[in-house]
Protein backbone atom coordinates (compact mmCIF):
# COMPACT_ATOMS: atom_id res chain seq x y z
CA UNK A 1 0.00 0.00 0.00
CA UNK A 2 1.42 3.46 -0.48
CA UNK A 3 1.99 6.25 1.70
CA UNK A 4 1.57 10.09 1.39
CA UNK A 5 2.57 12.74 2.39
CA UNK A 6 0.33 15.85 2.74
CA UNK A 7 2.23 17.70 5.32
CA UNK A 8 -1.03 19.12 7.45
CA UNK A 9 -4.33 18.32 6.66
CA UNK A 10 -4.95 21.82 4.79
CA UNK A 11 -3.32 19.58 1.47
CA UNK A 12 -6.65 17.80 1.83
CA UNK A 13 -8.82 20.33 2.31
CA UNK A 14 -7.79 21.83 -1.11
CA UNK A 15 -7.82 18.60 -2.82
CA UNK A 16 -10.93 18.22 -1.16
CA UNK A 17 -12.74 21.29 -2.43
CA UNK A 18 -11.31 21.40 -5.67
CA UNK A 19 -13.92 18.78 -7.16
CA UNK A 20 -10.67 15.98 -8.22
CA UNK A 21 -12.19 13.69 -5.82
CA UNK A 22 -15.61 13.69 -7.24
CA UNK A 23 -17.15 10.68 -9.15
CA UNK A 24 -13.77 8.49 -8.59
CA UNK A 25 -14.25 7.54 -5.02
CA UNK A 26 -16.13 4.25 -3.84
CA UNK A 27 -16.86 2.43 -0.43
CA UNK A 28 -15.87 -0.69 0.51
CA UNK A 29 -19.13 -2.21 -0.79
CA UNK A 30 -18.50 -0.75 -4.20
CA UNK A 31 -20.90 2.26 -3.87
CA UNK A 32 -19.91 5.35 -5.35
CA UNK A 33 -19.85 8.42 -3.62
CA UNK A 34 -21.18 11.57 -5.56
CA UNK A 35 -20.37 14.82 -4.13
CA UNK A 36 -23.40 17.02 -4.52
CA UNK A 37 -22.44 19.73 -2.24
CA UNK A 38 -18.63 19.86 -0.39
CA UNK A 39 -20.24 21.39 2.40
CA UNK A 40 -18.81 24.87 4.41
CA UNK A 41 -15.61 24.64 5.34
CA UNK A 42 -14.86 26.41 8.96
CA UNK A 43 -11.82 27.18 9.72
CA UNK A 44 -12.57 27.75 13.72
CA UNK A 45 -14.90 25.50 14.12
CA UNK A 46 -14.31 22.87 16.99
CA UNK A 47 -16.03 20.09 15.12
CA UNK A 48 -16.40 18.47 11.41
CA UNK A 49 -14.25 19.93 8.60
CA UNK A 50 -17.03 20.50 6.21
CA UNK A 51 -20.65 21.22 7.72
CA UNK A 52 -23.69 20.80 5.43
CA UNK A 53 -22.41 18.51 2.78
CA UNK A 54 -24.60 16.82 0.39
CA UNK A 55 -23.76 13.23 -1.03
CA UNK A 56 -25.28 10.47 -3.03
CA UNK A 57 -23.88 6.98 -2.37
CA UNK A 58 -25.26 4.08 -4.17
CA UNK A 59 -28.89 4.69 -4.55
CA UNK A 60 -29.08 7.02 -1.54
CA UNK A 61 -28.81 10.65 -0.89
CA UNK A 62 -27.01 11.97 2.71
CA UNK A 63 -26.90 15.24 4.13
CA UNK A 64 -24.55 15.61 7.05
CA UNK A 65 -21.15 16.69 7.77
CA UNK A 66 -17.69 15.15 6.48
CA UNK A 67 -14.31 15.12 8.45
CA UNK A 68 -11.40 14.62 6.86
CA UNK A 69 -7.79 13.02 8.79
CA UNK A 70 -4.27 12.35 8.38
CA UNK A 71 -4.34 8.87 9.09
CA UNK A 72 -7.44 7.09 9.52
CA UNK A 73 -6.38 6.54 13.30
CA UNK A 74 -6.83 10.08 14.31
CA UNK A 75 -10.84 9.57 14.10
CA UNK A 76 -10.13 7.40 17.98
CA UNK A 77 -6.80 9.27 18.73
CA UNK A 78 -8.59 12.78 18.23
CA UNK A 79 -11.98 11.64 20.08
CA UNK A 80 -14.57 11.97 17.21
CA UNK A 81 -15.93 8.49 18.22
CA UNK A 82 -17.14 9.49 21.84
CA UNK A 83 -17.39 13.50 20.84
CA UNK A 84 -21.31 14.42 20.26
CA UNK A 85 -20.39 17.04 17.68
CA UNK A 86 -19.43 14.24 14.83
CA UNK A 87 -22.22 12.21 15.02
CA UNK A 88 -24.02 13.63 11.75
CA UNK A 89 -21.07 12.78 9.83
CA UNK A 90 -21.87 11.17 6.64
CA UNK A 91 -18.15 10.27 5.38
CA UNK A 92 -14.23 10.01 7.18
CA UNK A 93 -11.77 10.35 4.38
CA UNK A 94 -8.07 9.80 5.57
CA UNK A 95 -4.79 10.27 3.25
CA UNK A 96 -3.45 7.05 5.33
CA UNK A 97 -4.62 3.79 6.54
CA UNK A 98 -1.89 1.56 7.82
CA UNK A 99 -4.46 -1.15 9.35
CA UNK A 100 -6.67 -1.10 6.17
CA UNK A 101 -9.74 -0.37 7.93
CA UNK A 102 -12.89 1.04 6.34
CA UNK A 103 -15.79 1.79 8.77
CA UNK A 104 -15.21 4.25 12.08
CA UNK A 105 -18.14 4.70 14.50
CA UNK A 106 -19.72 8.10 15.96
CA UNK A 107 -20.60 8.55 19.72
CA UNK A 108 -24.36 6.88 19.14
CA UNK A 109 -23.29 3.83 17.31
CA UNK A 110 -23.68 4.26 13.54
CA UNK A 111 -20.79 3.08 11.57
CA UNK A 112 -19.92 5.34 8.89
CA UNK A 113 -17.38 4.59 5.73
CA UNK A 114 -13.79 6.07 5.62
CA UNK A 115 -12.34 6.31 2.26
CA UNK A 116 -8.99 6.00 1.74
CA UNK A 117 -7.70 8.81 -0.28
CA UNK A 118 -4.54 7.11 -0.78
CA UNK A 119 -5.95 4.64 -3.09
CA UNK A 120 -6.96 7.52 -5.66
CA UNK A 121 -4.76 10.08 -5.85
CA UNK A 122 -1.33 10.43 -6.38
CA UNK A 123 1.61 12.25 -4.45
CA UNK A 124 1.52 14.71 -7.49
CA UNK A 125 -1.60 15.63 -6.98
CA UNK A 126 -1.29 16.38 -3.16
CA UNK A 127 1.62 18.55 -4.15
CA UNK A 128 -0.89 20.71 -5.94
CA UNK A 129 -2.89 21.38 -2.66
CA UNK A 130 0.21 21.55 -0.28
CA UNK A 131 -0.39 25.33 0.71
CA UNK A 132 0.67 27.18 3.73
CA UNK A 133 -2.10 29.18 5.68
CA UNK A 134 -1.63 32.51 3.68
CA UNK A 135 -2.33 30.83 0.00
CA UNK A 136 -5.06 28.24 1.44
CA UNK A 137 -7.23 31.02 3.23
CA UNK A 138 -6.89 32.85 -0.74
CA UNK A 139 -7.68 29.54 -2.34
CA UNK A 140 -10.73 28.49 -0.14
CA UNK A 141 -12.26 32.23 -0.54
CA UNK A 142 -11.46 33.55 -3.51
CA UNK A 143 -12.66 32.90 -7.27
CA UNK A 144 -9.57 30.53 -9.22
CA UNK A 145 -10.33 32.87 -11.74
CA UNK A 146 -8.93 35.71 -10.59
CA UNK A 147 -6.30 36.15 -12.83
CA UNK A 148 -8.12 35.59 -16.00
CA UNK A 149 -11.40 37.49 -15.94
CA UNK A 150 -9.57 40.70 -16.12
CA UNK A 151 -9.94 40.67 -20.26
CA UNK A 152 -14.41 40.29 -19.01
CA UNK A 153 -16.00 42.89 -19.66
CA UNK A 154 -17.37 45.08 -15.87
CA UNK A 155 -20.86 44.92 -17.23
CA UNK A 156 -21.37 41.07 -17.96
CA UNK A 157 -19.57 40.79 -14.44
CA UNK A 158 -22.00 43.29 -12.33
CA UNK A 159 -24.79 42.05 -14.42
CA UNK A 160 -24.18 38.33 -13.22
CA UNK A 161 -23.83 39.18 -9.81
CA UNK A 162 -26.85 41.29 -9.52
CA UNK A 163 -28.59 38.16 -10.90
CA UNK A 164 -27.20 35.97 -8.77
CA UNK A 165 -28.25 38.83 -5.69
CA UNK A 166 -31.69 38.84 -6.89
CA UNK A 167 -31.77 34.49 -7.05
CA UNK A 168 -30.15 34.42 -3.65
CA UNK A 169 -33.02 36.68 -2.90
CA UNK A 170 -35.94 34.55 -4.05
CA UNK A 171 -34.05 31.24 -2.68
CA UNK A 172 -34.33 32.69 0.77
CA UNK A 173 -38.46 33.91 0.42
CA UNK A 174 -38.93 30.43 -1.20
CA UNK A 175 -37.48 28.76 2.37
CA UNK A 176 -39.94 31.02 4.30
CA UNK A 177 -42.56 30.52 2.66
CA UNK A 178 -42.45 26.78 2.78
CA UNK A 179 -41.81 27.54 6.16
CA UNK A 180 -44.86 29.63 6.53
CA UNK A 181 -46.83 26.49 5.36
CA UNK A 182 -45.26 24.22 7.55
CA UNK A 183 -46.31 26.39 10.83
CA UNK A 184 -49.62 26.87 9.09
CA UNK A 185 -50.20 22.88 8.39
CA UNK A 186 -49.02 22.03 12.14
CA UNK A 187 -51.13 24.76 13.88
CA UNK A 188 -53.77 23.31 11.94
CA UNK A 189 -53.09 19.71 13.26
CA UNK A 190 -52.54 20.96 16.38
CA UNK A 191 -49.11 19.36 16.26
CA UNK A 192 -46.10 20.45 17.92
CA UNK A 193 -42.45 20.73 16.73
CA UNK A 194 -39.99 19.23 15.55
CA UNK A 195 -41.53 18.79 12.16
CA UNK A 196 -39.00 15.73 11.71
CA UNK A 197 -41.05 13.68 13.83
CA UNK A 198 -44.40 13.69 11.58
CA UNK A 199 -44.88 12.08 7.93
CA UNK A 200 -45.87 15.42 6.13
CA UNK A 201 -45.00 14.33 2.80
CA UNK A 202 -48.10 13.26 1.19
CA UNK A 203 -50.92 14.91 3.02
CA UNK A 204 -48.48 18.07 3.27
CA UNK A 205 -47.62 18.43 -0.20
CA UNK A 206 -51.20 18.03 -1.76
CA UNK A 207 -52.40 20.77 0.29
CA UNK A 208 -53.67 23.45 -1.21
CA UNK A 209 -52.71 26.76 0.79
CA UNK A 210 -55.08 29.76 0.37
CA UNK A 211 -54.51 33.26 1.74
CA UNK A 212 -57.28 32.49 5.02
CA UNK A 213 -54.53 29.68 6.27
CA UNK A 214 -51.92 32.60 6.98
CA UNK A 215 -54.04 35.00 8.50
CA UNK A 216 -52.98 34.32 11.88
CA UNK A 217 -50.93 36.99 13.27
CA UNK A 218 -49.41 34.43 15.96
CA UNK A 219 -48.48 32.15 12.85
CA UNK A 220 -46.33 35.66 11.19
CA UNK A 221 -44.40 36.56 14.52
CA UNK A 222 -43.53 32.88 14.85
CA UNK A 223 -41.96 32.67 11.54
CA UNK A 224 -40.13 35.62 12.12
CA UNK A 225 -39.36 34.49 15.41
CA UNK A 226 -37.43 31.67 14.24
CA UNK A 227 -35.68 33.83 11.64
CA UNK A 228 -34.40 36.18 13.84
CA UNK A 229 -33.33 33.36 15.70
CA UNK A 230 -31.30 31.35 13.53
CA UNK A 231 -29.96 34.95 12.15
CA UNK A 232 -28.21 35.64 15.72
CA UNK A 233 -26.89 32.07 15.59
CA UNK A 234 -24.32 32.99 13.36
CA UNK A 235 -22.06 30.34 11.54
CA UNK A 236 -21.38 28.44 14.41
CA UNK A 237 -24.59 28.11 16.40
CA UNK A 238 -27.31 28.71 13.61
CA UNK A 239 -29.06 25.42 13.71
CA UNK A 240 -29.51 25.39 17.40
CA UNK A 241 -30.78 29.02 17.68
CA UNK A 242 -33.10 27.57 15.33
CA UNK A 243 -34.05 24.61 17.44
CA UNK A 244 -34.41 26.70 20.52
CA UNK A 245 -36.88 29.09 18.77
CA UNK A 246 -39.15 25.80 17.12
CA UNK A 247 -39.02 24.44 21.48
CA UNK A 248 -40.12 27.28 22.88
CA UNK A 249 -42.78 29.12 20.89
CA UNK A 250 -44.34 32.55 21.17
CA UNK A 251 -47.36 30.64 21.97
CA UNK A 252 -45.50 29.43 25.08
CA UNK A 253 -43.86 32.11 26.32
CA UNK A 254 -46.95 34.22 25.80
CA UNK A 255 -48.58 31.69 28.45
CA UNK A 256 -45.82 32.54 31.07
CA UNK A 257 -46.38 36.55 31.15
CA UNK A 258 -48.04 37.11 34.39
CA UNK A 259 -47.84 40.72 35.71
CA UNK A 260 -43.82 40.61 34.46
CA UNK A 261 -43.57 40.76 30.48
CA UNK A 262 -39.91 42.06 30.90
CA UNK A 263 -37.50 40.49 28.89
CA UNK A 264 -35.82 38.63 31.81
CA UNK A 265 -38.34 36.00 32.47
CA UNK A 266 -37.96 35.28 28.65
CA UNK A 267 -33.98 34.84 29.10
CA UNK A 268 -34.02 33.31 32.01
CA UNK A 269 -36.48 30.73 29.98
CA UNK A 270 -34.50 30.62 27.10
CA UNK A 271 -31.36 30.02 29.03
CA UNK A 272 -32.59 26.87 31.05
CA UNK A 273 -33.82 25.44 28.31
CA UNK A 274 -30.70 25.91 26.69
CA UNK A 275 -28.86 24.27 29.12
CA UNK A 276 -26.27 27.13 29.46
CA UNK A 277 -26.68 27.61 33.72
CA UNK A 278 -23.53 26.23 34.65
CA UNK A 279 -23.26 24.36 38.45
CA UNK A 280 -22.70 26.21 41.75
CA UNK A 281 -18.68 25.24 41.53
CA UNK A 282 -18.27 26.78 38.52
CA UNK A 283 -18.96 30.02 39.75
CA UNK A 284 -16.63 32.32 40.68
CA UNK A 285 -18.11 35.57 41.88
CA UNK A 286 -21.24 36.86 43.88
CA UNK A 287 -22.68 38.85 41.55
CA UNK A 288 -22.90 36.03 39.21
CA UNK A 289 -24.09 33.57 41.86
CA UNK A 290 -27.25 35.77 42.46
CA UNK A 291 -27.78 36.06 38.93
CA UNK A 292 -28.20 32.40 38.34
CA UNK A 293 -30.86 32.11 41.78
CA UNK A 294 -32.95 34.89 39.90
CA UNK A 295 -33.03 32.91 37.11
CA UNK A 296 -33.26 29.73 38.77
CA UNK A 297 -36.23 31.31 40.47
CA UNK A 298 -38.23 32.28 37.37
CA UNK A 299 -37.34 28.64 36.12
CA UNK A 300 -39.23 26.98 39.04
CA UNK A 301 -42.35 28.51 38.44
CA UNK A 302 -42.41 27.37 34.46
CA UNK A 303 -41.01 23.84 34.96
CA UNK A 304 -43.95 21.74 35.34
CA UNK A 305 -45.32 24.15 32.18
CA UNK A 306 -42.65 23.32 29.95
CA UNK A 307 -42.79 19.92 27.94
CA UNK A 308 -40.44 20.14 25.24
CA UNK A 309 -37.05 19.16 24.46
CA UNK A 310 -33.93 20.26 27.02
CA UNK A 311 -30.34 21.12 25.42
CA UNK A 312 -26.91 20.80 26.69
CA UNK A 313 -24.15 23.28 26.97
CA UNK A 314 -21.97 20.64 25.21
CA UNK A 315 -24.56 21.72 21.65
CA UNK A 316 -23.19 25.11 21.58
CA UNK A 317 -20.35 26.24 19.80
CA UNK A 318 -18.11 28.74 22.15
CA UNK A 319 -15.10 27.40 21.00
CA UNK A 320 -12.88 30.36 18.73
CA UNK A 321 -16.24 32.27 19.01
CA UNK A 322 -15.45 36.38 19.32
CA UNK A 323 -16.87 37.31 23.24
CA UNK A 324 -19.46 39.20 21.20
CA UNK A 325 -21.05 36.15 19.44
CA UNK A 326 -21.47 33.85 22.38
CA UNK A 327 -24.75 32.01 22.70
CA UNK A 328 -25.26 34.02 25.64
CA UNK A 329 -25.12 37.43 24.65
CA UNK A 330 -26.97 35.67 21.45
CA UNK A 331 -29.74 35.05 23.18
CA UNK A 332 -30.09 38.01 25.61
CA UNK A 333 -30.58 40.38 22.64
CA UNK A 334 -32.84 37.89 21.07
CA UNK A 335 -35.08 37.92 24.84
CA UNK A 336 -35.32 41.82 23.91
CA UNK A 337 -36.30 41.26 20.13
CA UNK A 338 -39.22 38.36 21.24
CA UNK A 339 -40.58 41.03 24.20
CA UNK A 340 -40.81 43.47 21.08
CA UNK A 341 -42.65 40.82 19.45
CA UNK A 342 -45.14 39.43 21.98
CA UNK A 343 -45.78 43.04 23.44
CA UNK A 344 -44.82 45.90 21.45
CA UNK A 345 -46.54 44.93 18.16
CA UNK A 346 -42.69 44.92 16.06
CA UNK A 347 -43.99 43.61 12.89
CA UNK A 348 -46.72 45.88 12.99
CA UNK A 349 -44.18 48.96 13.82
CA UNK A 350 -41.90 47.82 11.26
CA UNK A 351 -45.15 47.93 8.49
CA UNK A 352 -46.17 51.27 9.64
CA UNK A 353 -42.57 52.45 8.93
CA UNK A 354 -42.72 51.31 5.64
CA UNK A 355 -46.43 52.29 4.88
CA UNK A 356 -45.85 55.64 6.51
CA UNK A 357 -42.69 56.98 3.95
CA UNK A 358 -41.28 56.60 0.72
CA UNK A 359 -38.13 57.91 2.09
CA UNK A 360 -35.69 55.09 1.88
CA UNK A 361 -32.81 56.59 3.69
CA UNK A 362 -35.69 57.67 6.43
CA UNK A 363 -37.29 53.71 6.41
CA UNK A 364 -33.57 52.25 6.60
CA UNK A 365 -32.63 54.22 9.65
CA UNK A 366 -36.02 53.51 11.67
CA UNK A 367 -36.04 49.90 10.49
CA UNK A 368 -32.30 49.52 11.87
CA UNK A 369 -32.95 51.30 15.24
CA UNK A 370 -35.40 48.75 15.80
CA UNK A 371 -32.40 45.89 15.54
CA UNK A 372 -29.89 47.52 17.59
CA UNK A 373 -30.16 46.20 21.42
CA UNK A 374 -28.36 47.56 23.46
CA UNK A 375 -26.62 45.58 26.69
CA UNK A 376 -28.24 45.67 29.71
CA UNK A 377 -28.16 44.81 33.55
CA UNK A 378 -25.58 41.37 34.63
CA UNK A 379 -24.20 41.11 30.41
CA UNK A 380 -22.78 44.71 30.49
CA UNK A 381 -20.31 43.00 32.21
CA UNK A 382 -20.65 40.21 31.37
CA UNK A 383 -19.77 37.10 28.63
CA UNK A 384 -20.38 34.11 30.40
CA UNK A 385 -21.49 33.34 34.05
CA UNK A 386 -18.30 32.14 35.42
CA UNK A 387 -16.65 35.43 35.68
CA UNK A 388 -16.62 38.97 34.50
CA UNK A 389 -15.30 40.45 31.35
CA UNK A 390 -12.10 42.75 30.72
CA UNK A 391 -14.01 45.09 28.97
CA UNK A 392 -18.13 46.21 28.75
CA UNK A 393 -20.54 45.29 26.16
CA UNK A 394 -21.94 48.27 24.59
CA UNK A 395 -24.50 46.11 22.44
CA UNK A 396 -26.44 42.30 22.26
CA UNK A 397 -26.71 43.55 18.82
CA UNK A 398 -24.69 45.94 16.88
CA UNK A 399 -25.25 48.13 13.54
CA UNK A 400 -23.39 44.83 11.87
CA UNK A 401 -25.57 42.50 13.32
CA UNK A 402 -28.82 44.26 12.68
CA UNK A 403 -28.02 44.30 8.87
CA UNK A 404 -27.25 40.90 8.18
CA UNK A 405 -30.84 40.54 10.15
CA UNK A 406 -32.67 43.59 7.97
CA UNK A 407 -30.61 42.11 4.76
CA UNK A 408 -30.87 38.50 5.22
CA UNK A 409 -34.21 37.72 7.20
CA UNK A 410 -36.50 41.48 7.10
CA UNK A 411 -36.48 41.99 3.57
CA UNK A 412 -37.52 38.43 2.38
CA UNK A 413 -39.82 37.78 5.03
CA UNK A 414 -41.68 41.26 4.30
CA UNK A 415 -41.54 40.30 0.62
CA UNK A 416 -43.69 37.12 1.64
CA UNK A 417 -45.44 38.79 3.79
CA UNK A 418 -46.57 41.13 0.92
CA UNK A 419 -46.74 38.56 -1.82
CA UNK A 420 -49.33 36.59 0.66
CA UNK A 421 -51.49 39.63 1.51
CA UNK A 422 -51.61 41.06 -1.98
CA UNK A 423 -49.74 43.97 -1.33
CA UNK A 424 -47.90 45.56 -4.36
CA UNK A 425 -46.97 48.32 -3.32
CA UNK A 426 -45.10 47.39 -0.51
CA UNK A 427 -43.57 44.41 -2.42
CA UNK A 428 -42.21 46.60 -4.67
CA UNK A 429 -40.73 48.86 -2.33
CA UNK A 430 -38.93 46.54 0.13
CA UNK A 431 -37.14 45.24 -3.74
CA UNK A 432 -36.10 48.28 -4.29
CA UNK A 433 -34.85 49.21 -0.58
CA UNK A 434 -33.43 45.55 -0.78
CA UNK A 435 -31.15 46.47 -4.18
CA UNK A 436 -30.10 50.16 -2.46
CA UNK A 437 -29.40 49.02 1.01
CA UNK A 438 -25.76 49.59 2.13
CA UNK A 439 -24.74 47.44 4.73
CA UNK A 440 -22.48 48.44 7.45
CA UNK A 441 -20.86 44.76 8.12
CA UNK A 442 -17.06 44.10 6.15
CA UNK A 443 -17.75 40.46 5.01
CA UNK A 444 -14.78 38.46 3.97
CA UNK A 445 -16.01 36.57 1.31
CA UNK A 446 -17.55 39.55 -0.39
CA UNK A 447 -14.09 40.94 0.19
CA UNK A 448 -12.38 38.27 -1.23
CA UNK A 449 -14.52 37.78 -4.27
CA UNK A 450 -14.75 41.43 -5.26
CA UNK A 451 -11.28 41.73 -5.46
CA UNK A 452 -10.91 38.74 -7.65
CA UNK A 453 -13.42 40.21 -10.06
CA UNK A 454 -11.99 43.81 -10.10
CA UNK A 455 -15.18 45.47 -8.76
CA UNK A 456 -14.60 46.19 -5.61
CA UNK A 457 -16.67 49.61 -6.21
CA UNK A 458 -19.74 47.57 -6.67
CA UNK A 459 -19.90 46.95 -3.33
CA UNK A 460 -22.19 49.28 -2.16
CA UNK A 461 -25.99 47.65 -2.45
CA UNK A 462 -27.05 44.61 -0.87
CA UNK A 463 -28.51 42.80 -4.09
CA UNK A 464 -24.40 42.85 -5.08
CA UNK A 465 -22.95 41.62 -1.70
CA UNK A 466 -25.69 38.74 -1.38
CA UNK A 467 -24.56 37.91 -5.12
CA UNK A 468 -21.07 37.74 -4.63
CA UNK A 469 -21.42 35.42 -1.50
CA UNK A 470 -24.17 33.02 -4.01
CA UNK A 471 -21.30 33.20 -6.63
CA UNK A 472 -19.07 31.82 -4.07
CA UNK A 473 -21.36 29.17 -2.24
CA UNK A 474 -23.17 28.16 -5.71
CA UNK A 475 -20.32 28.14 -8.23
CA UNK A 476 -16.52 29.18 -7.47
CA UNK A 477 -16.66 26.72 -4.01
CA UNK A 478 -17.90 23.84 -5.85
CA UNK A 479 -15.73 24.83 -8.95
CA UNK A 480 -18.82 25.14 -11.53
CA UNK A 481 -16.52 27.37 -13.05
CA UNK A 482 -18.13 25.92 -16.58
CA UNK A 483 -21.53 26.98 -15.68
CA UNK A 484 -20.86 29.81 -14.59
CA UNK A 485 -21.19 33.23 -17.04
CA UNK A 486 -17.73 34.91 -16.73
CA UNK A 487 -16.19 31.31 -16.46
CA UNK A 488 -17.76 30.76 -19.50
CA UNK A 489 -17.15 34.27 -20.71
CA UNK A 490 -12.87 33.51 -20.28
CA UNK A 491 -13.17 30.09 -22.20
CA UNK A 492 -15.27 31.79 -25.66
Amino acid sequence: MKKLYAFGEKALYGLWESGLLNNILTTQNGDRIIVLDYGSHDHDLDGPDYKNAKLQIGGLTFNGDIEIDTNYQDWITHGHNCDPKYNSVILHLFLNNKGRSYFVSNKEGRSIDSVCLADYITQKDLDRFNLNQEDYSNYVASIKCHRKNIKVEEKLKSDFVKELGIIRFQKKCDRIYNRLKELAFLKELHLKEPVTGYDLSESFHKREFAYTDFQSHDLWNQLFYELLFEALGYGKNKQIMLSLSQEVTLSFIGQIKGENDSSFVILSLLLMVAGLIPKDDEIHSDDSMEYIRRIRNDWDNLTEKYDGRMFNETDWQFFRSRPHNFPTIRLAGGAVIVQRLLYKNLIEKILRIFNNTDDSQVIVKLIRSLFIIKAEGFWINHFTFEKPARENLNYFIGANRADEIIVNVLFPFLSVFSEVHGNKELSKKVFLIYGAYQQAEENSIITRVSEGLSIQHLICSSVMSQGMIELHKSYCSKSRCGECKIGKAIVT
